[in-house]
């Protein structure tokens, strides 16, 4: 049997370039998990959006509205801060529908004139919806990739380091 002692050390009391070989070593610190889950949870339940799909690195993001675009806006305005662009973005097409309804006022529907007006209403909003869900997940696709940026970031992989009390060899290996 053999014994082989090691000098660790906290990430603090390692040699500046040291400090950084480790940053640079464990970049993928944060991210070695389904680091997302989280975000495409709070999106299917704040604003009712089921994203199935994305890829920050090509900029491609898809989903559903799961109940449409009136109850996505309603989740986002009850959900979602004042400055968020979520928020604002949720209050534009608010707007766009209102504007919408009342271009088309409901109207006796046993006349022509009622069911083109039905007609031309349900086209506008259904590309109004086609739109706003473009938007959202465009919004989506962006907290997506700010939220990599930063657990990516030296000060996440720093934080991650000291909370979780990592120790390093004097070459900056990991050591637990």
């Amino acid at each position: 049997m053999k014994i082989i002692k090691t000098k660790v050390y906290e990430f603090k009391e390692l040699p500046e370039d040291i400090q950084e070989k480790v940053i640079e070593r464990y970049y993928d610190l944060n991210i070695d998990y389904e680091w997302w889950n989280c975000t495409l949870d709070q999106a299917k339940e704040d604003a009712g959006i089921d994203i199935r799909e994305f890829d920050i690195y090509r900029n491609e993001i898809g989903g559903k509205l799961i109940e449409g675009i009136e109850k996505s806006i309603k989740l986002i305005i009850a959900n979602h801060g004042k400055t968020c662009e979520t928020r604002k973005l949720a209050e534009e097409y608010q707007q766009k529908i209102i504007e919408l309804k009342t271009k088309y006022p409901k109207k006796n529907n046993n006349t022509n004139e009622g069911y083109n007006q039905a007609d031309s209403y349900m086209n506008e909003l259904e590309e109004l919806e086609k739109e706003y869900k473009h938007d959202l997940l465009e919004e989506y696709l962006v907290m997506l990739r700010k939220e990599e940026e930063y657990l990516t970031s030296k000060e996440a992989i720093i934080e991650t380091i000291e909370a979780n009390e990592y120790t390093f060899t004097i070459e900056g290996k990991m050591f637990n």
